[in-house]
Order: C-alpha cells, then sequence, then structure tokens
C-alpha cells in the first residue's frame, strides 16, 4: 500500500508542475506584449501630431491687367517679424505657438498705387473669416483683439496678457496666441479706377482771354468811380463777379456784360 501511495504522489506532482509552468510562461508573454503595444501607440500619437500653417496670400492675379505683376512676394521674410518659411509653422494645438507681425503697409509700397489699392484684409482661422477694411491713408480703425477673439473663438486663443499684441490695422496684421488650425492672411487688391476726362479741363474762367478783355473794358469805363471783380468761388463750382459802381443800374449793366462772356466760353457764372 505504502508504494502505490508514493507512487499516485510522485504522479500528482508532475502534473502539478507541469501545469505552473506554462501558466507563468504566459502571464509573462501577455505583459511584454501591453508594453510594446503601448509603446506603439505613443510613437504612433507622436507622428500624428498636426503640424498648422501661417501663411499670407492675396487676390492680385485676379484683378490684375495682362502684364501687371505683384512684385510683393507675401512669404517673403521682408513682411513678417518671423524669419524663414519654417518659423512660420507650428504644431496645431501648442500653447502660444504663433507669435508673429505681416506688415502689409510694406506691401502697398510695392504696389502701383495709381492702378491698384489694398481695399481689405482677410484673416481666416478655422472656418472663420474677419474681414478688415482698409483706408486708402492708412487712417483705418484697428480691429482688436477683443473682436479678434469672438471671431474665432477656441480656434484662436489669445496668449494671457496678450491684447495689446493682437490687432489688425495701421498697416500690420498682429497676432499672439494658440491657434488649433491653420492661419491665413489675404490681401484683397482692388483696381483704382482711371477716369479719362472727355475734354481737357478748362483754366479759371479768370485767365480766360475773352474774360479778361471784358473786365478790362469794365475798368477802364469805370474809371475812379468803381470796380471790378472775378474769381472762383473756393466752396461752390461757380465764378463770381462782384461791381462796385454809383449806381445799381450801372453795377447790373457792368455784370450782364462781364456774365454773358464767361457763359459764352463754358463757365458757370453766380
Amino acid at each position: 500500500m505504502k508504494r502505490k501511495w508514493l507512487a499516485l504522489l510522485l504522479s500528482c506532482t508532475m502534473v502539478v508542475n507541469t501545469g505552473v509552468l506554462p501558466v507563468a510562461a504566459t502571464t509573462l508573454d501577455n505583459e511584454s506584449a501591453v508594453v510594446q503595444q503601448m509603446n506603439e501607440e505613443t510613437s504612433d500619437t507622436q507622428e500624428e501630431a498636426e503640424e498648422g500653417t501661417l501663411k499670407a496670400e492675396s487676390n492680385f492675379e485676379e484683378i490684375a491687367e495682362d502684364g501687371d505683376v505683384l512684385t510683393a512676394d507675401l512669404e517673403s521674410d521682408t513682411y513678417w517679424t518671423t524669419e524663414g518659411e519654417k518659423a512660420r509653422t507650428f504644431q496645431l494645438g501648442e500653447e502660444n505657438n504663433v507669435n508673429d507681425v505681416f506688415d502689409y503697409a510694406a506691401i502697398a509700397e510695392k504696389t502701383d498705387t495709381s492702378k491698384y489699392q489694398i481695399s481689405e484684409i482677410d484673416v481666416t482661422i478655422g472656418e472663420n473669416t474677419l474681414k478688415h477694411k482698409v483706408d486708402a491713408d492708412n487712417k483705418e480703425d484697428k480691429t482688436t483683439a477683443e473682436e479678434i477673439s469672438e471671431c474665432f473663438g477656441d480656434d484662436f486663443v489669445i496668449g494671457e496678457d496678450a491684447d495689446e499684441e493682437n490687432f489688425i490695422g495701421e498697416g500690420k496684421v498682429s497676432l499672439a496666441g494658440t491657434a488649433n488650425e491653420d492661419v491665413t492672411i489675404e490681401v484683397i487688391f482692388e483696381k483704382v479706377e482711371q477716369i479719362a476726362d472727355s475734354e481737357p479741363a478748362k483754366d479759371p474762367a479768370q485767365d480766360d482771354a475773352d474774360v479778361q478783355a471784358a473786365v478790362k473794358k469794365v475798368t477802364e469805363e469805370l474809371g475812379d468811380t468803381g470796380r471790378i471783380l472775378v474769381r472762383e468761388s473756393g466752396t461752390e463750382p461757380v465764378v463770381r463777379v462782384m461791381v462796385e459802381a454809383e449806381s445799381e443800374e450801372i453795377c447790373q449793366k457792368y455784370v450782364d456784360m462781364v456774365v454773358n462772356v464767361i457763359k459764352e466760353n463754358g463757365y458757370v457764372a453766380g
């Protein structure tokens, strides 16, 4: 009987040993697989971090006449406070990833302003566009940090204490904060209307030879008894004829004489 129990115990021991070892090996393999998977996921997350861009463009080609080109390269460092295109790329969502100033006044200086002028600056972040009207004399009102924040919301978060660094106006677009979408600045040009005169502009009425002759004649006839004055109004498109004489009748006579010559020569008298 003792031999049988011994054999049974030995048999059980072998069974237990052969059952434990594979379980331990399987557990280690699983832990190793989990760690490897976590490393792969971390690596994938780093590789998938999206890159944003801050760029400028214009509508000049759309409105330009044949042969006219925009000599200013909008991506040139000349018009940005940061240097190099790479400086105007950033990781989307990274805190304070945008800090730049775009100088559109310098672009206007490179443009033939007799034919084209900047009328508007459009800033687009995500799906929202903020339109800033440009005054021809660069005296336009500023678009403020509050208006920028209201337009773009979470797509562009202004940096702490950076309100003064965020504006559009006075020839510049200044942005300082966190962009969660690409940023595009579009310079909108418009053609300056050229109005051709149908006929040469007339000299002032008082410089007209016939009018001067009529004034001279009146002056001689009045002598020391009066005087005549002909001049253009500084506030209205009229020519004023004033006569001083001994009587109202004489005044009206000479006024009518000169006014008739002015009218005959295509001027307006008053």
